[in-house]
């Protein structure tokens, strides 16, 4: 088939693109807002976070109800042809509200974050605030009852981070697809496909895709555990697949309250090394 006279070039098209998936997650915050608002009213379910694994959850906090999901501390090593690199953040949190039966609002804030390079010569030390992120997840179907669930999570990230923290200096987007299957009562397996549209080297957007899978169980009736495979490429010059082993355990003394830990585990040598993390979860 013969191109048109009016193609555009393919960086431009790559522009148009990463900004109709920014231009689609702003949309998509505000008419499911509006969705949300709607009179409706859902029964208190079970607790379910979007922690400690990185596969988000397809269901969400019920209608009136507050929920804190956050790191106590997390620690990020690499090392990579004589250089080390070693992160520490604290507290960084995620706090929801349940906005309608089946909506809540995010706003995903990491207060401090400190990173050390060494080696070859290097000696730094940087720490500052990072960036803000503003969600909205919408569950589809799932959300009381049935075996699987689906979600739709649209964001919109701050530049409130330091470029030398990692910081873009730009606002940015996606959307998350969240999948949950119910297997048995004792297990339960999740999938999440994500498409962000992040600022690039061109001083351009270009989109990030990120896939996940995780299966948690049971270990007791309070304590259990969770092994998960997650994967990201960003679309960039010079860029590489990153890949992650994760594995972690949570223990829930109430019906309201999650304690967790994990590792994240670099798969390649273009991943971070490892990531240890302790957290929890309450709603109220």
């Amino acid at each position: 088939m013969a191109a048109t006279e009016t193609a555009l070039p393919k960086t431009e098209q790559k522009v148009q693109t990463m900004k109709r998936i920014y231009t689609l997650s702003s949309c998509a915050i505000v008419a499911l807002s509006a969705a949300a608002l709607q009179p409706a009213f859902a029964q208190d379910r079970e607790l379910s976070t979007d922690r400690p694994d990185r596969t988000e959850s397809a269901y969400t906090v019920p209608q009136g109800k507050w929920q804190l999901e956050m790191d106590v501390a997390n620690w990020t090593h690499n090392e990579d042809a004589g250089i080390v690199t070693d992160e520490f953040g604290v507290a960084p949190f995620n706090l929801k509200y349940g906005v309608g039966a089946n909506t809540d609002i995010q706003l995903v804030v990491t207060p401090y974050v400190r990173s050390q390079v060494t080696g070859l010569g290097l000696d730094e030390d940087i720490s500052g605030f990072g960036d803000l992120t503003i969600r909205l997840k919408h569950n589809i179907w799932g959300n009381d009852e049935g075996a699987t669930a689906l979600a739709i999570m649209p964001f919109v990230t701050l530049p409130t981070a330091d470029k030398t923290l990692g910081g873009s200096g730009d606002i940015e987007g996606g959307v998350i697809l969240p999948f949950a299957l119910s297997v048995s009562d004792s297990i339960g397996a999740g999938l999440m496909v994500q498409v962000n549209a992040l600022k690039d080297s061109n001083d351009g957007y270009s989109p990030e895709y990120v896939v996940s899978g995780t299966v948690g169980f049971d270990v007791m009736p309070q304590i259990g555990a969770y092994v998960e495979l997650y994967a990201s490429k960003f679309d960039d010059i010079g860029e590489k697949t990153q890949a992650t082993f994760d594995l972690g355990m949570t223990y829930s003394p109430e019906d309201n309250l999650q304690l967790d830990a994990g590792a994240n585990l670099g798969l390649n040598d273009d991943t971070d090394d490892m990531q240890l993390f302790v957290g929890v979860s309450r709603r109220w």
